[in-house]
């Protein structure tokens, strides 16, 4: 540990020690190292690497994707343990737990594929500042420090002017997402796995994709914590 990270260290041992952490779901002191009690965990369904692939493949623009593939842990459950844990990471101001999910994320795709760098898709200026953070990045981070692979904060930037996703219907996700994102360096031959939250369509991680390709990147995988399906 260098001399510049030591107060960081030292300021979340406090906060740990003042603050315990909890299980994100539903809040017990039984906290795993995915965020997640064991019960909680047990709760949520696996998502189905063949289901998934069988769901992009039927994307208008799957033969044109430059989305090489895409992983995701869980199936989004409404209302269920994810979808609490979800909701304190995006709406409840806890960026914490994003980063224990994507280390569990890290753990899950660790070995499935070979990465030069991990990038989380972007977030509108409005929204960064409504929530002090773009809830993808911790999970970025977690996946990043779980797999020992550099993290590239910021390179994928969204273009001003598009709607938030949240409230679209299915259909008006894929055409709001389209051109939505910009790479702000070159990336030249990089392999990289992009990162999201939650896939619903799966227009954002392509959208993501084909703005990384254009910035050079020589295949890009995506992973996700779970699939709304």
């Amino acid at each position: 540990m260098s001399l510049r990270t030591l107060p960081f260290a030292l300021g979340r041992t406090l906060l740990g020690f003042l603050f315990p952490p909890t299980c994100a779901a539903c809040g017990c002191k039984e906290e795993g190292p995915s965020g997640l009690c064991a019960l909680c965990l047990a709760s949520i369904d696996k998502a189905d690497a063949f289901e998934l692939h069988s769901h992009l493949a039927k994307l208008p623009d799957a033969e044109t994707s430059r989305l090489s593939a895409v992983f995701a842990i869980w199936r989004f459950d409404v209302g269920g343990a994810f979808q609490q844990a979800h909701h304190r990471l995006k709406y409840g101001g806890q960026p914490r737990v994003g980063h224990a999910l994507g280390m569990a994320l890290g753990g899950h795709v660790d070995g499935l594929g070979t990465w030069d760098a991990v990038v989380c898709v972007g977030q509108s200026r409005a929204r960064y500042f409504e929530r002090g953070y773009n809830q993808a990045e911790p999970i970025a981070r977690g996946v990043s420090e779980a797999l020992g692979v550099p993290f590239l904060p910021g390179m994928l930037r969204k273009e001003e002017g598009h709607a938030s996703q949240t409230k679209l219907s299915r259909s008006a996700r894929s055409v709001n997402a389209a051109h939505v994102f910009s790479v702000d360096a070159k990336i030249d031959g990089h392999r990289i796995l992009l990162i999201d939250d939650v896939l619903t369509t799966g227009s954002t991680l392509v959208a993501g994709a084909e703005a990384l390709a254009q910035g050079g990147a020589a295949r890009v995988d995506g992973a996700v914590l779970a699939w709304a399906r």
